[in-house]
């Protein structure tokens, strides 16, 4: 459903706000790809990426824009890729 599909905005929603809070240290998000959801008890669920995405994260290196996303194998070798564990420390959620 559409209301699904926005669900996958509520990370970067979330990153964006605390970017200009200055909470994180991202100061430049232009460049940035990002999708995840938050439940209401604060688990992080970002997208996942799989081997059926290689060519589209690829593509995005290419075009040197930065993928943040939770570190899997799919996204090794990319160049261009932020750890979303690294920018976020969530308190283990249930």
């Amino acid at each position: 459903s559409k209301e699904e599909l926005y669900r996958w905005l509520e990370l970067p929603l979330l990153i964006l706000y605390w970017s200009m809070a200055g909470v994180l240290p991202i100061q430049n998000l232009s460049d940035c790809l990002c999708a995840g959801r938050i439940s209401t008890r604060g688990k992080i669920e970002p997208f996942r990426f799989d081997e059926t995405s290689s060519d589209f994260l690829h593509r995005l290196d290419d075009l040197k824009l930065k993928v943040i996303a939770s570190y899997n194998d799919d996204l090794r070798g990319l160049t261009y890729f932020i750890p979303l564990d690294e920018i976020i420390k969530f308190p283990d959620a249930s």
